[in-house]
């Protein structure tokens, strides 16, 4: 992404915040626009954050979700709402917030239920990289602990 796209950032985080200033596909894109940016739209996580919180439309949460998963660790600050969003009703939505939470480090062995059930869900697909990375949060959590009592 260009260096001249950044501070169109600025605007776009500001208005994303008011949803009424802007139509809902212009704020989709906007999401979708930050979310293309990866770890260099860090100071985005709060405005993201927001957006998880949503009641009223499923693409502004499962967007916000996905570019919070593309920002990675820096977007730690969201995990809260991403693990309630792991109760979603919408299974993309939950497949979304999945997946961001397995960006993280250190996620702690509460997410694991949740991780388990949007891994056992029939409405989301098993195809494709998105569930790999679900997957791999949840064997991390569990792996690492009992190969670190191996250790001793």
């Amino acid at each position: 992404m260009s260096i001249a796209f950044k501070p169109h950032l600025a605007s776009s985080t500001g208005i994303l915040g008011e949803p009424q200033k802007l139509p809902l596909q212009q704020r989709i894109n906007a999401i979708i626009a930050i979310g293309k940016l990866g770890p260099d739209a860090g100071n985005a996580v709060t405005v993201l954050k927001d957006a998880l919180t949503d009641r009223n439309t499923v693409e502004i949460r499962r967007r916000a979700a996905e570019a919070l998963s593309a920002i990675g660790p820096k977007a730690k600050l969201a995990l809260p709402e991403l693990i309630i969003l792991l109760k979603d009703p919408n299974p993309s939505v939950r497949a979304a917030a999945a997946e961001a939470v397995g960006k993280f480090e250190g996620v702690g062995k509460e997410v694991v239920p949740s991780l388990i059930d949007v891994l056992d869900d029939p409405k989301i697909p098993l195809s494709g990289s998105m569930p790999s990375t679900p997957y791999l949060a949840l064997a991390a959590m569990l792996t690492v602990p009992f190969l670190s009592s191996l250790k001793d």
